[in-house]
């Protein structure tokens, strides 16, 4: 990996000898001067090894606790919402509690997806450590253990701990890390650690490792078996083993089958994917199907929604068998990162070298830009993790497999440029969005005025409230977003015919009004009006102060 040396001559060729050869003394010319100094920072253990060790933990350090601190005053300020920080909150708890059903969502938690790892929080809730604050972190820990396995890799095939701290330098810089923390919790999170360590525990015929980290990812939801199949024929084609490449596929297809066909089933029979692909299909059955068979509705729909480049077009005059983005959103002056090469971007396209690892993302970024629904393109939610974990992938080998050590640093400059001049799309203090309210970090008599109201609500009752109270009361077994469970709204499954809730069950309704909409404010006005509740409080806030209409009502004894 020294500097100087025969780099170019051989890699030029006989036909390009002459020019290799020039190159070589170029550099020769370049590089003897700086040997001595060479010598002394391959004597000192110091620099070379501890040093980017400490700069990692360093780095790791303070993003973990910059994100964190920034996570904790979103959720106490009220900037956290019910789909999905609520409702998996709920999910878990009931789950704790021997129940499934997620009433925020009208689905059980095993129902909506086979995210059997919650399972593992279920003791923490028992010791009442579990709720909204520890899944963020859950989230946080998730994002930032990727760093592990990105800096093995590049100590391993680079022999070089600096490369592996620029790595997670250029890693944690990215913007969709930084989406993924500000999302609040999703199961993606943690499953990303396990798909980048099983790739690294391959690449050094770590074995039982390998497994354990296949395993480690599926657990979390059942389309990350997508992703582990295609680590699985990474494996087979890059690494020449075949026998754990075709394992690797086959038990992340059993796992994927079985999720899909038994366990999601045997809780709801209805899948959360069911209506989201329009003409395509009805379900995700019917759209690989109809992908089969009749490739061209469905390759016209992804690239119209963005697939590649993230540009978004009409279908043509006339064509019923594609639905495409058509009015408001054709005309956004911000519109939001989508396209496979917008996640490539900040890492220079260097991923294009290792165009087999791309593939880890592949199936999940076609089926986000199959739906009809703009939030699965979008780069900023947790759909796109995976997608990214290719990208991540990709580049990383791209350059810890360089033969010359000058080229990998090439390379991990270009990955510092390309990350710098995107930083603006982060969600970091350093981002353009940063103050644009996606976070809550100042806190407000509002807020104070919000927390007093809560208070005198009891652990028992059935609740129906805003969407932004939900996280802050999840923890009992009945809770409806309202207008649930007078108006459904967002409740079961696309299709499902689930029992719609009795709203004379609810006792308690929580409600700042200045926040509904049109609709949902005449619904309010009406139960508050219909005689069945008394208002226990009303608060009202004006400006400077953030405007709030706060009522509590509570079911009048029969």
């Amino acid at each position: 990996m020294a500097l100087s040396g025969p780099n170019f001559t051989s890699a030029f060729g006989r036909h390009w000898h002459g020019i290799g050869v020039r190159v070589d003394a170029i550099v020769g010319a370049v590089s003897r001067p700086l040997e001595p100094t060479m010598e002394r920072w391959r004597a000192s253990t110091g620099l070379r090894r501890r040093a980017p060790l400490v700069v990692v933990a360093v780095v790791v350090a303070v993003y973990t606790l910059l994100f964190a601190v920034l996570q904790w005053k979103r959720h106490e300020y009220f900037g956290t919402f019910d789909y999905d920080l609520g409702m998996y909150d709920n999910g878990i708890w009931q789950t704790a509690h021997g129940r499934n059903f997620m009433t925020t969502r009208g689905m059980n938690l095993f129902g909506h997806h086979a995210n059997l790892g919650f399972l593992l929080f279920v003791p923490f809730y028992w010791i009442g450590v579990g709720g909204p604050h520890f899944l963020n972190v859950m989230n946080l820990l998730g994002i930032v253990a990727t760093s592990v396995p990105i800096f093995l890799l590049a100590r391993t095939h680079l022999r070089s701990n600096w490369a592996g701290a620029w790595l997670v330098v250029v890693y944690l810089a990215h913007f969709s890390p930084q989406w993924m923390i500000q999302e609040t919790f999703h199961a993606e999170s943690l499953a990303l650690p396990f798909v980048v360590g099983a790739f690294y525990a391959a690449s050094v015929r770590r074995w039982r490792w390998y497994w354990v980290c296949i395993f480690g990812a599926v657990i979390w939801k059942e389309d990350i078996a997508l992703a582990t199949a295609m680590i699985g024929l990474a494996v087979g084609l890059m690494l020449r083993e075949r026998r754990v490449a075709l394992a690797t596929i086959g038990v992340s297809m059993l796992w994927f089958v079985l999720a899909t066909r038994l366990i999601m089933p045997a809780f709801d029979q209805h899948s959360v994917f069911d209506g989201l692909f329009g003409p395509l299909g009805n379900n995700s059955t019917e759209v690989v199907v109809g992908a089969v068979t009749d490739p061209g509705p469905f390759a016209d729909t992804v690239l119209c929604h963005g697939f590649w480049d993230g540009s978004l077009h009409e279908a043509d005059p006339g064509r019923t068998d594609i639905v495409c983005p058509s009015g408001q959103i054709l005309e956004e002056v911000y519109p939001p990162p989508r396209g496979f090469a917008t996640l490539m971007q900040p890492f220079g396209y260097v991923g294009l070298l290792s165009p087999i690892l791309l593939l880890v993302g592949l199936p999940q970024h076609l089926v986000n830009s199959a739906t009809m629904q703009p939030f699965t393109w979008d780069l900023r939610w947790h759909y796109a993790l995976m997608p990214f974990a290719g990208v991540l992938l990709a580049t990383v080998w791209s350059v810890v497999k360089r033969k010359r050590a000058i080229v990998a640093w090439a390379l991990i400059s270009m990955l510092v440029v390309g990350v710098v001049t995107t930083h603006d799309r982060g969600i970091g203090p350093w981002g353009a969005d940063f103050s644009r309210g996606y976070w809550r970090v100042v806190d407000d008599p509002t807020n104070q005025v919000y927390r007093e109201v809560m208070s005198e609500i009891d652990g028992d009752d059935v609740v129906s409230t805003n969407y932004f109270f939900v996280p802050h009361l999840s923890h009992r077994e009945y809770i409806y977003t309202f207008p649930n469970p007078w108006r459904l709204s967002n409740y079961g499954a696309a299709g499902s015919t689930v029992e719609p809730p009795d709203p004379a069950t609810v006792d308690v309704v929580l409600i700042d009004r200045a926040r509904l909409n049109a609709a949902d404010q005449m619904l309010f006005d009406e139960v508050r009006n219909s005689g069945d509740f008394e208002v226990v409080t009303h608060r009202v806030a004006t400006p400077p102060d953030r405007v709030a209409d706060l009522y509590l009502l509570r079911r009048r004894a029969p």
